[in-house]
């Protein structure tokens, strides 16, 4: 019952300041409108080149010579499975024939173009066909007649992410989360500054007892802030809450377990709140850059970026939650990532019991 009591105390004083809960459910609702609606339209060009001829090579080249594509050879399997999980892509087929018919509208091209959704961003697809016109030397003022665009015909299509939307607001907040958890430590900063951590030892409540009310309210408000986010953005973005709800339910708890670990590691460093504040805001930076917060980590991307980007628990739980259908199916796959989100939480919180107890024994020791 005691814990119980200070949990609830816990609970009580995080959500007594309205302004910033109000303000930090907003965020990831605010930051994913913005960015769905003003991202970045540069593409991803996949080419598959069954041709392997002179000529089909000089096409890859004309369009890897444009820097608004980045052009990217890759087997059909390869190229199928990649546009399904990036955000602007598109996919060019060029098949045994290409160049025998060029300059003849009439006449098969042996060359067809792989979207990446049905709602796929129409501006890059004319970007792409317009080049290919070039190329081609088609005098034609509408290049798209001739050219085949296709999707891909998968049994699991529907596994595939269902909308730039969703994927945006998942990324946002996967990267909020980190300032949610901080600010659920808060008090136990606080706490630390005005010498109440130090009283705590000399009176009979256990001080582990005290440290676990501690996470767990900051664990319990961070699911609260995950509820109302996504039940925001069901009403604000019209994205899916139902779809695949314990599978997302089941990542997302997960996810704020590691999180949750992670951040008590840095409370036996810090001296003030402000400090803890600031370090916590740099890490939810570095850690929503490097897990795709704010852009998806594409093929083209540096290999050192995409390294440090798989180890960011942050893309393991997006891998799970933009693909929740497909790994509702499955629970090797969900188990995967749950296991080691949950396994990097209960290191991290081990790790901190143990630096926080030698803290205290050397604080102790020097009276």
């Amino acid at each position: 019952m005691q814990l119980i009591a200070i949990i609830s105390k816990q609970l009580k004083l995080m959500l007594n300041n309205r302004l910033a809960f109000l303000a930090i459910i907003a965020s990831p609702l605010l930051l994913t409108y913005f960015f769905t609606f003003s991202h970045d339209t540069g593409t991803t060009v996949y080419v598959v080149d069954k041709a392997l001829s002179s000529y089909s090579r000089q096409l890859t080249q004309y369009l890897q010579n444009d820097k608004s594509m980045h052009v990217l050879l890759l087997s059909e399997t390869e190229m199928t499975q990649h546009i399904k999980e990036q955000d602007t892509s598109t996919g060019i087929v060029i098949d045994s024939g290409f160049g025998a018919n060029a300059g003849k509208p009439k006449h098969p091209l042996h060359i067809k173009m792989v979207l990446n959704r049905n709602d796929a961003d129409q501006e890059s697809e004319q970007a792409v066909y317009k080049k290919l016109s070039t190329f081609l030397s088609l005098n034609i003022d509408n290049p798209l007649s001739h050219v085949m665009s296709t999707q891909p015909n998968l049994a699991d299509r529907n596994a595939a992410p269902r909308g730039l939307t969703s994927i945006r607001l998942n990324g946002f907040m996967l990267m909020f989360l980190w300032f949610v958890v901080i600010q659920g430590f808060r008090t136990l900063i606080d706490e630390h500054e005005n010498g109440l951590e130090r009283r705590l030892l000399t009176m009979p409540l256990s001080f582990i007892r005290y440290l676990w009310s501690k996470i767990i309210a900051a664990y319990l408000f961070g699911l609260t802030i995950i509820a109302m986010v996504l039940i925001a953005g069901n009403w604000m973005l019209n994205i899916p809450l139902l779809e695949g709800l314990g599978v997302k339910a089941t990542i997302w708890a997960a996810y704020l377990f590691a999180l949750t670990g992670l951040v008590m590691l840095l409370v036996p460093w810090v001296k003030s709140h402000q400090n803890f504040t600031v370090s916590g805001s740099v890490i939810m930076a570095v850690a929503g850059i490097f897990g795709g917060s704010f852009f998806t980590i594409e093929d083209h991307f540096p290999e050192w970026f995409r390294i440090l980007s798989k180890a960011v628990p942050g893309t393991w739980a997006a891998k799970g939650l933009n693909g929740a259908d497909q790994y509702g199916n499955s629970a090797t796959a969900m188990l995967e990532i749950t296991g080691g989100l949950c396994s990097v939480g209960i290191l991290s919180l081990c790790l901190s019991f143990l630096l926080i107890k030698y803290k205290i024994r050397k604080q102790l020791q020097n009276g």
